[in-house]
């Protein structure tokens, strides 16, 4: 192994020890939440969630009407009418 090798190790080794306390701190952090705040967090991140959800819906329900459409118009057939119903 070459000095330059073993030198790009150690980096690698040192961001990957950064990254991991880096890690254990945020999970002390979490630790250290009273109960009312983790439920606030809770409450937060479900909001997002939803609010995620909307936005999936959003664009799944159009792009699923168009798919059904092309597929209609190549097969050829009414099969696909039957699975949207």
């Amino acid at each position: 192994m070459t000095e330059q090798e073993i030198l790009r190790q150690m980096e690698e080794l040192q961001a990957k020890l950064n990254e991991i306390r880096a890690e254990r701190a945020s999970l002390s952090v979490i630790a250290s939440m009273t109960e009312a705040e983790k439920e606030k967090q809770h409450q937060e991140d479900l909001q997002r969630l939803r609010g995620l959800r909307l936005i999936d819906d959003d664009f799944r329900t159009p792009a699923l009407t168009v798919s059904r459409m092309v597929l209609s118009f190549c097969s050829g057939s009414s099969w696909i009418s039957r699975i949207s119903a």
